[in-house]
């Protein structure tokens, strides 16, 4: 890979567009925000770690068509609930594009961004690498994690495995799956296990693996949203519950999406991760009562939060 396009400057965007940039010879991010984008671009952005503040100059576009260069890759990072119209507004990038990779949270990105690019073309990937975003413009990088990708179709095998060189490159562990159901399904059962606990009691990823009533609860959610990937013919690692709590202890000091959205009073992904596990476990017959009691209590809250 030698372009890119990232869309959507949250704190996953903003952390691979700041490694990217070194090992890319063009790189941009997307911004639906004409405002936002023109600082952005002004300002530069920082990324921020246990060593080091660094400050990266890098183009953020408008519109697709305010592009200066036809990418072969462009990489989603926006919120679930907004690929398909994230998509349509990168549309004119799918001319040039060898590669549509959706790097997000959530069941049903990849169907959305088929649905405007091909299937033949996308890639199903997931990153656990903990990153805040701390200010417009700015992310701090909270933790190491793997990041896996998936060819959804086998025309698409060769780029995938490309994209992960160029991503170890730019210093991010990386990993490549046969399995495209697989890596976001596993990656959704790790979610729907922490990020709404921490958006409901106002903590640390951290803080459930360290109490025993903290573990149990992980380890039910996981395991619950475990048996509902079995039902529906998902396979999943076999322990999701001990995948989750690693996860809580290697971002210990991550403040979550979800906890971030509440906070700050905006829409949260909750139904796109959680939600769609619990449809998922209430069609197949399984019993779901954790997953369910904490989807509804952070569905509470997440409308008290909005008003």
């Amino acid at each position: 890979m030698t372009s890119c396009v990232i869309v959507g400057p949250g704190a996953i965007g903003l952390l691979f567009a700041c490694r990217l940039a070194p090992v890319l010879p063009e790189i941009a991010l997307l911004d639906h925000r004409p405002d936002r984008a023109a600082r952005l671009t002004e300002s530069g952005i920082r990324l921020a770690t246990d060593a080091e503040t660094t400050t990266h100059r890098i183009g953020v576009y408008p519109t697709a068509r305010d592009v200066p260069f036809a990418p072969e890759c462009v990489l989603f990072t926006t919120k679930a609930y907004a690929t398909s119209t994230a998509a349509e507004h990168a549309r004119p990038l799918g001319r040039s594009a060898r590669s549509v990779v959706s790097l997000q949270n959530g069941i049903g990105n990849v169907e959305a961004l088929a649905n405007v690019f091909g299937r033949e073309r996308c890639i199903a990937g997931t990153t656990a690498e903990g990153a805040t975003l701390v200010g417009e413009g700015s992310v701090r990088h909270a933790g190491d994690g793997v990041t896996r990708l998936a060819a959804v179709s086998h025309e698409s095998a060769a780029a995938t495995r490309d994209i992960a060189r160029t991503l170890t490159e730019a210093g991010f562990a990386t990993e490549v799956s046969g399995d495209w159901e697989g890596v976001v399904w596993a990656k959704a059962l790790v979610n729907s296990a922490i990020n709404p606990l921490t958006a409901l009691v106002g903590v640390r990823n951290g803080h459930f693996a360290a109490s025993a009533s903290g573990r149990e609860l992980v380890t039910r959610i996981a395991t619950e949203g475990s048996a509902a990937a079995a039902e529906a013919g998902i396979s999943v690692p076999p322990d999701m519950a001990a995948t989750s709590l690693a996860v809580c202890e290697a971002t210990a000091t991550n403040i979550s999406s979800m906890r971030q959205d509440f906070e700050r009073g905006t829409r949260s992904e909750l139904d796109e991760i959680s939600g769609i596990i619990v449809d998922r476990a209430k069609r197949a017959g399984v019993q779901a009562p954790a997953l369910s009691a904490v989807t509804l209590l952070a569905r509470a809250k997440s409308a008290a939060t909005r008003g």
